[in-house]
């Protein structure tokens, strides 16, 4: 069954935005309908894109939120509290091969708990991502 995915993913970096980019053209030719949050343009200084990304995820059927390394990306962070809030459906993946480094245990048990399923890439990541968007 096709879906409508918004990816929350980290923003900091091009190989970060370049990871997310290739996530969402698997799942696309996978037949889902995929948004990131870079696919929007932020033209109010933050308020636009807080805007955008909220309506993004209320149209969206779930959030993929990845939240890789020690701390978890504001923008993915940011994302997955507005899926939490708004009872949006959420799968954590995780594609980091090292236990999370400067991570309070609370933290990964808060993630955890707002997400439906967490996910732990263990293969390719990207079979992984389908196979657990589509089993959601």
């Amino acid at each position: 069954m096709a879906r409508k995915i918004f990816i929350g993913a980290p923003l900091s970096t091009w190989e970060q935005r370049a990871f997310s980019q290739r996530l969402k053209e698997v799942l696309s030719e996978a037949g889902h309908d995929v948004t990131l949050p870079q696919d929007f343009k932020d033209e109010k200084n933050g308020l636009g894109l807080t805007a955008a990304w909220r309506r993004a995820v209320e149209s969206a059927d779930l959030v993929l939120a990845l939240t890789d390394s020690g701390d978890v990306d504001p923008a993915a962070g940011f994302i997955m509290g507005l899926a939490c809030a708004l009872g949006v459906p959420i799968v954590e993946l995780r594609t980091d091969f090292n236990p999370r480094r400067g991570t309070a245990p609370e933290t990964d048990r808060l993630l955890e708990s707002a997400a439906g399923k967490t996910v732990l890439a263990t293969g390719n990541v990207f079979s992984d991502a389908v196979k657990a968007v589509e089993d959601e």
